[in-house]
Formats: C-alpha cells, sequence, structure tokens
C-alpha cells in the first residue's frame, strides 16, 4: 500500500524532537550499564556520584537541547 505522506527533503521538528529523544535515551542507557558495572566492581562511591550527576544533568541537557 503507497503511503498517504508526500516525502519530505528535511528534518521536520517532530523528526528532531524524536532524534534528541533517542540519543538522551542511549546516552542514559550508557550511563546505567556503566553505573552497574561500577557496583559489581565495588565501586560504590563513584558510582552514587556518577548517578547523582546524571540525575540532575540528564534533563537540564534535555531540556537545553
Amino acid at each position: 500500500m503507497p503511503s498517504l505522506l508526500p516525502p519530505l527533503g528535511y528534518l521536520t521538528y517532530v523528526d528532531t524532537f524524536m532524534i534528541i529523544n533517542y540519543v538522551v535515551l542511549l546516552f542514559i542507557l550508557f550511563e546505567n550499564v556503566y553505573v552497574m558495572r561500577l557496583v559489581d566492581a565495588n565501586s560504590n562511591e563513584l558510582a552514587f556520584r556518577i548517578d547523582k550527576i546524571c540525575l540532575f544533568s540528564v534533563p537540564l541537557i534535555w531540556f537545553i537541547i
């Protein structure tokens, strides 16, 4: 079935918004994996510090972008 929407040669606002969300989610995934590896290696202080920094910086960066 052919698409009813015409193909566009540029990104719309929604496309840009979704790309930003996917990038932020990917960053959160990497941060979680890194913190879990630190906890498994018994580096709890560093893991807690990184988690605390990301708790405030990720929403701030997402809002700025």
